[in-house]
């Protein structure tokens, strides 16, 4: 049988039938690479999928989580939490599956757009019916048990680690870096206690023997990035070059806070000033205070506004070692950097 087709022409020179035949798998390969990158998930899987998170990034913009957390002064007592979620929905084709790793049970109700539905929890994932979405823009309340899982609590303080994927076992979220959202932070806490957050405190308000503290809204972050620390802390709080700075701290001997503070503060702020004169670019974010904690997984987290460091790394010894003290101004130069990037 011969084909007379131009492609498989004799006459045709055999670089150029392999040419167009390979041109034509590539396309046909990319084209099936497409429809498998914008097919729309349907069925929830535990953790995020690529598909699950390609398909929210397409659909889904100007996220605005608003989070409250009534935290309680028993670190075995639950934590009562309530979140409101705002964005705007390009197409509304299928249910939303927001990412919680969490029990059925903490998932107390949900409200979208202003129409109660019945709480559904599938493989770590809060299942949002089509039915109550719309294309534009949308509201969704849920009241819910903050998980555990990473919010370290102590019989004290408490504070939160959510690298990399694990904000989704403290509140109903998408769970992925590249669909940055604004976050707006309530906590009532023990009156006794003070709290630092991502963004700066707007209000503070006595309640019985708490007070609930209400935060700046953030500017676009991840939700790895999203942090809060309260607990039985001490503040200090400095401005220097025309700059205003807190930190929070635990260490019980004045003596070696006296001896470590100024250095703390003067490190920070030499790495702020040094950073905007090589970027050219000032401090991206509206706020620079930092938490130092006791037992801290790691050296420090770069979290916006709030850094958060182990105790131990910052409050050093009076006898420490050079090689210490320089452990510890490349450290907070390290987190000070991330604020650009």
């Amino acid at each position: 049988m011969k084909f007379h087709y131009p492609f498989y022409q004799s006459t045709r020179p055999s670089w150029l039938r392999a040419l167009v035949y390979f041109s034509l798998c590539f396309g046909l390969m990319f084209s099936l690479m497409q429809c498998e990158s914008n097919r729309e998930p349907l069925s929830p899987e535990k953790g995020v999928r690529k598909s699950l998170a390609d398909w929210r990034k397409r659909m889904l913009s100007d996220v605005v989580y608003e989070l409250h957390f009534d935290i309680p002064e028993n670190k075995s007592d639950s934590i009562d939490a309530a979140l409101t979620l705002r964005f705007e929905l390009k197409k509304n084709t299928q249910d939303l599956l927001l990412d919680f790793q969490a029990a059925p049970q903490q998932l107390r109700s949900i409200t979208v757009n202003e129409q109660s539905t019945t709480p559904v929890l599938e493989a770590e994932h809060v299942r949002v019916p089509q039915s109550l979405l719309q294309k534009g823009s949308n509201e969704i309340k849920i009241e819910f048990i903050a998980g555990d899982l990473s919010l370290n609590r102590n019989d004290d303080f408490l504070y939160t680690l959510l690298v990399p994927d694990r904000a989704r076992t403290l509140f109903p979220c998408f769970d992925q870096p590249n669909l940055k959202a604004r976050f707006q932070l309530s906590l009532l806490i023990p009156s006794s206690w003070d709290a630092l957050a991502n963004g700066s405190l707007l209000k503070e308000e006595e309640q019985a023997a708490k007070k609930l503290l209400r935060f700046k809204e953030t500017a676009p972050i991840s939700t790895y990035l999203f942090a809060f620390t309260a607990g039985d802390y001490q503040r200090a709080s400095i401005v220097q070059d025309g700059r205003s700075m807190s930190m929070l701290y635990r260490e019980s001997d004045s003596l070696k806070v006296a001896q470590n503070q100024e250095e703390i503060f003067s490190l920070h702020t030499q790495a702020l000033s040094w950073l905007e004169d090589y970027t050219d670019l000032a401090m991206p974010f509206e706020k620079f205070d930092f938490a130092l904690i006791p037992g801290f997984q790691y050296g420090g987290m770069e979290h916006v506004g709030a850094i958060f460091y182990r105790e131990s790394s910052l409050m050093l010894d009076e006898n420490a070692s050079e090689n210490q003290r320089i452990g510890r101004a490349s450290l907070i130069a390290h987190e000070t950097a991330h604020m650009w990037l």
